[in-house]
């Protein structure tokens, strides 16, 4: 199976793990953004990626890229996703994916277009009320004791036309306790 060429937009430690990962993969990065040109050059280098740009269509653009990772400050987000899912690319954007319902559902029509096309977003649990109650029990409390591996199913709203439907998917949350 032949891996889509990434576009990458970004140039934190995030972005440096991701791009880390996805090569490790098998993933090949054919361009970076970042919204300082020595950034993406720097990285570019470090990582040997052939382009790098400040300017979001030049990466978008690339005939060899096929996906977008976005890890780039969130403003950027809507902008970036709603303009790969409307030319046809799979995106996988950092939380949060949008400032509003709005421009969330304006990225989800974009992406409609397009009906086998992925997109996802990487979500962020520390804000979910139940994970702060575990986490609280499980590392305050020791509530069951020394914890490696917790299996969790998350129940959540996904936009779905113009209403919200249940949704379930599977995680699996790795746990290290810093003392």
């Amino acid at each position: 199976m032949v891996l889509p060429g990434v576009g990458f937009f970004g140039s934190g430690l995030l972005a440096n793990v991701l791009i880390d990962q996805l090569q490790e993969q098998g993933f090949r990065i054919e361009g970076i953004w970042s919204t300082n040109i020595d950034d993406a050059k720097y990285l570019s280098e470090l990582r040997s990626i052939p382009f790098y740009s400040t300017i979001i269509d030049k990466v978008l653009l690339l005939p060899s890229v096929q996906l977008i990772v976005t890890a780039c400050p969130p403003h950027y987000h809507n902008q970036i996703a709603s303009k790969a899912c409307g030319i046809g690319k799979h995106v996988i954007c950092d939380w949060p994916p949008s400032h509003s319902l709005k421009d969330t559902i304006t990225m989800r029509n974009a992406a409609a277009n397009y009906p086998s096309l992925i997109t996802l977003f990487l979500t962020g649990l520390r804000f979910v009320p139940t994970f702060n109650i575990m986490r609280r029990l499980i590392i305050d409390e020791n509530f069951l004791g020394h914890i490696r591996l917790i299996n969790a199913s998350v129940m959540c709203d996904v936009i779905s036309g113009n209403y919200f439907s249940d949704f379930t998917f599977q995680l699996i949350i790795i746990f290290f306790f810093l003392e």
